[in-house]
């Protein structure tokens, strides 16, 4: 696996995904749609994320090989404000072929 800081629109654009699923189960689960929560990270727009990216906020991806499975947004100068989304079912998933082979 490897981390990397997105900066290009289209990366930001193909982040949008990432982001979209890691909190879409979540969204359903509390019955949050487009209208009644616009902010959730699960109707993210590629157009929000830019605009983030414009005011300072840094992106990183968490990619296995091409597949982009995680992605981080820290506030440039705010440590404590970061947001995080992740398909953990496909990074439990590597990690666990990544313990079968080496145990």
């Amino acid at each position: 696996m490897t981390i990397e800081e997105i900066s290009d629109t289209n990366a930001l654009r193909r982040s949008v995904a990432t982001v979209r699923e890691a909190f879409a189960e979540v969204a359903t689960e509390f019955g949050l749609t487009r209208e009644n929560c616009p902010t959730n990270p699960a109707f993210i727009t590629p157009e929000r994320l830019e605009s983030l990216h414009e005011k300072g906020v840094r992106f990183f991806g968490l990619y296995k090989g091409e597949e982009q499975i995680g992605f981080v947004a820290l506030e440039a100068n705010h440590t404590k404000d970061r947001r995080l989304a992740a398909q953990f079912e496909k990074l439990y998933s590597y990690l666990d072929n990544i313990l079968r082979i080496h145990s």
